[in-house]
């Protein structure tokens, strides 16, 4: 009885070691990518409350579609790391090709969708102010989809090998780029030209690229 006891013990340890070396590394990841939001909200309201209001709209309508692409894009992962599992490499190759043709269809679409979005902000009831600030900020961001999307990819297929440390790395290193930029260009600093609510799009999309 003792034994068995003891060897459910192991397996629970060896099931739940390499999940936690999956997971952490995950959750950190999330965590820095969550701080360009929040420096970037600072940075807007310095430039007054339509500003910021309008930085608020974009960001809960860029955080649905990013949220909702994860999801799409995780299936990724999935079937790596079944693929991986089974020693099919042609298999791994051709999930990573599929994945970065969705990528590049969901571009086109996301787009078209941030490029015209000012009819659907007045639809619902936005001032033609706060819309017509949403729109520079979509405008520049909407340049950075393609990177962005194939990056998710990228990030995917790596989780899916089992290497979501390199993941984490990454991220850690990149991070830096967008706050800068993002900076930069919505304050005109060190010699940018201050692009006001447009350099927070911008300054995603430089970083993406």
């Amino acid at each position: 009885m003792n034994t068995l006891k003891t060897l459910q013990s192991l397996s629970s340890k060896n099931d739940f070691s390499p999940l936690l070396k999956l997971a952490i590394p995950l959750v950190i990841t999330g965590v820095i990518q969550s701080s360009v939001g929040f420096l970037q909200t600072i940075f807007l309201a310095r430039l007054g409350e339509s500003t910021l209001a309008a930085g608020a709209l974009v960001s809960l309508l860029f955080f649905a579609l990013i949220v909702l692409y994860f999801g799409t894009f995780s299936s990724v992962n999935i079937l790596i790391a079944h693929k991986y599992g089974a020693n099919d490499h042609r298999g791994i190759s051709l999930v990573l090709r599929d994945g970065l043709i969705l990528a590049i269809a969901l571009t086109i679409s996301t787009f078209l969708l941030l490029w015209n979005m000012s009819p659907i902000f007045l639809l619902f009831g936005q001032k033609k102010e706060l819309v017509g600030l949403a729109n520079l900020y979509l405008h520049g961001l909407a340049w950075g989809l393609l990177p962005k999307f194939i990056l998710i990819v990228l990030f995917e297929f790596i989780i899916g090998l089992g290497h979501a440390r390199t993941s984490m790395i990454f991220t850690m290193i990149s991070i830096p780029l967008y706050i800068f930029f993002s900076y930069v260009l919505i304050l005109g600093k060190f010699g940018f030209p201050e692009l006001a609510i447009a350099g927070a799009g911008w300054g995603m999309s430089i970083g993406d690229w």
